[in-house]
């Protein structure tokens, strides 16, 4: 009898597929490439693999190729019927998951969770901001998700993926030091664990620590592949670390490389994400020209039409559009016009945080934080230091 990562049965013949099936949901567990090369290789050695489908199913809707996904999975409840009462509802979870029934899906996860609670695969399913919890819309979603990570934590005492998962809720739920040390010991199970990596980096922000942000994510991120999952979304925390220490050129030339429209390998639907949000907080900061890119990311969609995966890459963005150097005084203006906003917005009280109202402004030390309030005084003097000095590693192509 073979069995999955958390000592679970597996309906197959096949120790190689048994193996790459394990490789393969830890590849997607700790958000890096190579899971659904693993999940096919598992496949071919074991054509009838039922959760060999599902979870190669799991993988392709996680990177936004829903009809790819959506044979997949059909193809696992095809098979159920040969396989584990537990192996069906592992199954039927993710069906409902990717059929996009919330409710339904977030109930038969409860359900399964009661019994089986090291399922880690369909746990995976609440996790997350485009989980079954994270897009519920519901006002009490991190509330939920570190009751349900609590209810559970027992059965996963020190497993990797688990630790930086619940670190992650305690952070979102208000406790981001308690959150700091689960995560830390998560990496220091497995320091390649793009999800605890992303978990930190919000650490970082709820601490208003830019500067340690950026530090962390920079020496975090090489290597890190680009097809991955997650190397879009945490180059965007980047930017926006760097916008925060005041370093709007830094914060520009990640964009340049990692996130805009064309050159981000990760899942579209993300990409059109962080590339927005990142250019709104531009606008707001007066960082960059007078006239952003927006066009630049309507179009991208515009010739992609519906989302079908990954963004495939290209050797260079088809726009010509490039960052233009704004002269000193442009810069200055720009600047004092966001000290200017901030120091006005410090006077009053800070929008509750809602779907429409984002909390993440730019974290920056000094700023109107969340659950913060600091000087503007001291906001103003940080941020109109970029103005002076620019960082000399930034090519002046790319300098805000």
């Amino acid at each position: 009898m073979f069995e999955d990562r958390g000592g679970l049965r597996l309906s197959t013949t096949s120790e190689r597929a048994a193996e790459h099936y394990r490789r393969g949901v830890d590849a997607f567990l700790s958000a890096s490439a190579g899971g659904e090369d693993a999940f096919e290789s598992a496949l071919a050695a074991d054509p009838d693999f039922a959760l060999g489908h599902a979870a190669r199913a799991r993988a392709l809707q996680a990177r936004g190729a829903v009809p790819a996904a959506k044979e997949a999975i059909g193809r696992a409840r095809g098979l159920a019927a040969a396989v584990t009462p537990r192996e069906r509802r592992h199954i039927e979870a993710l069906s409902l998951a990717i059929d996009g029934d919330l409710t339904g899906g977030l109930a038969l996860v409860r359900e399964h969770l009661a019994d089986t609670p090291r399922d880690a695969l369909v746990l995976s399913l609440v996790t997350g901001v485009y989980s079954l919890v994270g897009a519920s819309g519901r006002r009490d979603r991190d509330k939920l998700l570190r009751d349900l990570l609590d209810g559970v934590a027992s059965a996963y005492e020190d497993d990797w993926w688990f630790l930086g998962m619940h670190g992650f809720a305690c952070t979102e739920s208000g406790s981001p030091a308690e959150g700091r040390r689960k995560i830390e010991r998560s990496l220091a199970l497995r320091p390649r664990n793009a999800n605890a990596a992303h978990a930190l980096a919000h650490v970082f922000y709820e601490e208003g620590d830019s500067l340690g942000g950026a530090d962390f994510v920079n020496g975090w991120i090489p290597g890190y592949e680009r097809t991955a999952q997650l190397h879009c979304h945490l180059s965007w925390h980047l930017s926006l670390f760097e916008l925060g220490a005041g370093r709007g050129a830094r914060a520009l030339a990640v964009y340049e490389d990692s996130i805009r429209p064309g050159v981000a390998r990760s899942a579209a639907t993300g990409a059109v994400a962080d590339s927005s949000a990142f250019l709104w907080r531009c606008q707001l900061w007066g960082v960059g020209p007078p006239e952003l890119p927006w066009s630049e990311i309507r179009d991208w969609i515009s010739r992609r039409g519906p989302f079908r995966g990954r963004a495939r890459p290209s050797p260079r963005p088809t726009s010509s559009w490039r960052w233009p150097r704004l002269a000193t005084t442009q810069r200055s203006r720009a600047v004092s016009r966001s000290c200017g906003a901030w120091s006005a917005r410090d006077a009053s009280p800070r929008a509750p945080s809602s779907p429409t109202s984002p909390r993440a402004w730019p974290p920056m030390r000094g700023a109107t934080m969340p659950r913060r309030s600091v000087s503007s005084s001291r906001f103003s003097r940080r941020s109109c230091a970029w103005a002076a000095a620019e960082p000399s590693a930034t090519s002046s192509s790319r300098r805000c």
